[in-house]
Parts: C-alpha cells; structure tokens; sequence
C-alpha cells in the first residue's frame, strides 16, 4: 500500500510540476511580430500637429521583417486630401531577415482637414495566410479653426479693465 501511495504522489508531483513548467514557458515566450513598419518626416524635429495645409515634405518608410521571404509586398496610400508628390507607392520583392527596406516619398499635406499616410506590409506565407502590419502617420492637426468672437473687456465697479489667466 505504501508503494503505491509513493507512486501517486511522485507523479501528482510530475505532473504538477511538469504543468508550472509549460505554464512559465508560454508566459515567458510571446510571439514577435513579423515585422515592423514606421514612418517618420526625413527633417528632424518635424511634428504632426506642426505641419501645416498645403506644406510638402519627405517622408522615410521602414519595414523591418523578421524573417527572410521570398517576396514582401508594401503598399502606400493617401487620404484625406494628401497628395503624393514624388516616390512610389508600391514596392514588391524579396526581403532578407532583419534587413531594413526603406522608401522615400514626398508628400503635400491636405488644404484641409487631416491628411494620412498609411503604410500596410504583407509577407505571404507557404500556409496561404500572411503576416501583416500597418502603419499610419497623421498630417496636422485635422481641426478646423473657428474664428472666437471678442468679448467685451469685463470691468471691476472703478471701470478698471479686468485681465483673466486661465491655469493650464
């Protein structure tokens, strides 16, 4: 009776700790993304909410994959109002693990409203899926400005004027 009261628990013990062992394995590995896709003004210290209607600038896309492939596909698009200057907006071709693919495009921000640059990357797999990734780059602020009606100076009970700050 003892010999089997020693198996039991020799393996509850090995499947408890064989199942703590699977569990800190899944919490410990999580999946990278195939790829990383950024884009960013080629000018230094250039904002979104800095560009204004009508402003043209150059634009550096990088797709980073993490993965050798047989063919990447990038596709750039334009809305809301952005128009593309100069640059393509398609590139298709083989691609080389953690080897940066950088495209260049010049850009005309929207007259007005909020124009985006939005790039989406494609890596088929031999499965007949594809790891994709997206990145989008906003251009201004996207509000438009009303005109705030003045209002009178406020006066104290002497006519003194009355200047407010607003804590911010």
């Amino acid at each position: 009776m003892a010999g089997k009261i020693l198996i039991s628990l020799v393996s509850a013990w090995v499947i408890v700790s064989l199942s703590a062992s699977i569990c800190a394995a899944g919490e410990a590995r999580k999946p990278k993304p195939p790829l990383r896709v950024s884009i960013a003004p080629v000018e230094d210290g250039i904002m979104p909410e800095n560009i204004k209607p009508g402003d043209v600038l150059d634009f550096k896309i990088t797709v980073n994959p993490l993965m050798d492939s047989q063919e990447m596909r990038i596709k750039i698009d334009l809305s809301g109002g952005a128009k593309l200057v100069s640059g393509e907006t398609a590139w298709t071709g083989p691609v080389t693990k953690n080897t940066d693919k950088v495209l260049f495009v010049t850009v005309q921000a929207a007259q007005k409203g909020k124009g985006k640059i939005r790039v989406h990357v494609a890596i088929p797999s031999p499965q007949g899926t594809s790891f994709v990734a997206e990145a989008v780059y906003e251009l201004g602020p996207g509000m438009k400005t009303k005109a705030v009606p003045e209002r009178p100076a406020k006066k104290d009970s002497r006519g003194r004027d009355i200047i407010e700050y607003q804590a911010q």
